[in-house]
């Protein structure tokens, strides 16, 4: 039997008490993956347009541009929105793999440093695409991009959409919460201090100098490290859930996914959170769930239930092996019906 298989995959640096909510991003990180994946499998990035009357679009003119002006104005937007959403997650995946590559291994300082552009910049836009894609596109398309900069744009329009986002996806922290975490560099709940700290050996910003004598984390010991540590698993590890369900949305919009296979997905997401940060995980209800689920081993193509040790993996791990070949799976998938 194969058992604790995820711990044989993280580093040893790692200290246990961290182990939960990393292996829970690690789902999130293969979850994001499998969208992009999913995504090319099934050409989600394009849109089929049928011209009339045997139109063709003049090669020396932007194809948005001509579809815009000759009354394809919505199958232009949902294109751009499919491409800018996908090309906005990819990059954000190459950062926070990174990031969380970093904080497995200790470098915690670095883990911050590349978390900062996804989550300041990238997941942002991907909120207001959600909230309002042809606002978002139109700027994209024709404004000047100081106009939508995240730094020019303002507070209270970041609050906005960030509210707005919150209330699509029901998530349980507040806009306004996570706007002060991200942005507010007057806060003490806010990363902004560390992020700086972490892209600087000297910060002159008023609200966190680098003290006299001393340079920002170069001489930092092993409690001052644990104290950031500690800092990044608790927050960066909601905000990438509040990433993944503002990801999942968008995602489902522009599959036209059903009912029952939101349900699904929906269940096996909540699985992981509530398991990593509920008093009262409840796992014979997600195994009753699951016992009907069924997959073949891309390995060796043999079939299987979720039962026995694979269905302990996939509730407890972030990856179950195939009972006949033991060939590794990542539970970190958006999961479609045959």
């Amino acid at each position: 039997m194969v058992t604790c298989l995820a711990k044989s995959y993280i580093s040893p640096e790692l200290p246990d008490k961290f182990l939960a909510k990393h292996q829970l991003m690690l789902y999130f990180n293969d979850l994001l993956v499998d969208l992009l994946v999913k995504a090319d499998e099934k050409d989600l990035s394009s849109e089929k347009i049928d011209l009339k009357d045997n139109e063709t679009i003049p090669e020396d003119i932007s194809p948005i541009d001509w579809l815009i002006e000759n009354g394809y104005k919505d199958v232009a937007f949902k294109s751009t929105k499919s491409h800018v959403f996908f090309s906005l997650l990819r990059d954000f995946m190459f950062y926070m793999h990174e990031s969380f590559s970093c904080s497995e291994r200790g470098k915690v300082t670095v883990a911050f440093a590349n978390s900062r552009k996804p989550i300041k910049d990238n997941l942002f836009y991907m909120c207001w695409l959600l909230v309002d894609s042809k606002e978002f596109i139109s700027k994209l398309l024709y404004d000047e991009p100081r106009s939508f900069e995240v730094s020019t744009i303002g507070p209270d329009f970041i609050i906005h959409i960030l509210k707005e986002s919150v209330k699509k996806v029901d998530f349980p922290l507040t806009g306004e919460l996570l706007a002060e975490i991200i942005y507010d560099k007057k806060s003490p709940k806010s990363l902004a201090g560390i992020w700086d700290k972490s892209l600087h050996v000297v910060t002159n910003d008023k609200r966190y100098p680098t003290p006299v004598g001393t340079l920002n984390f170069i001489f930092a010991d092993d409690e001052i490290w644990d104290e950031y540590w500690e800092t990044y698993y608790n927050k960066i590890s909601h905000i990438m859930n509040f990433a993944v369900k503002v990801s999942i949305a968008l995602f489902e919009e522009i599959a036209k996914v059903d009912e029952d296979t939101k349900l699904l997905n929906k269940f096996i997401r909540n699985m992981k959170y509530d398991l990593t940060y509920s008093n009262k995980f409840e796992s014979e209800f997600y195994k009753d769930i699951f016992k009907h689920l069924s997959f073949t081993c891309e390995e060796c193509n043999g079939t299987f239930k979720l039962e026995e040790h694979v269905l302990h993996e996939f509730i407890y791990d972030y990856l179950f092996t195939c009972p006949y070949c033991e060939y590794v799976e990542r539970v970190g998938q958006y999961y479609f019906g045959e």
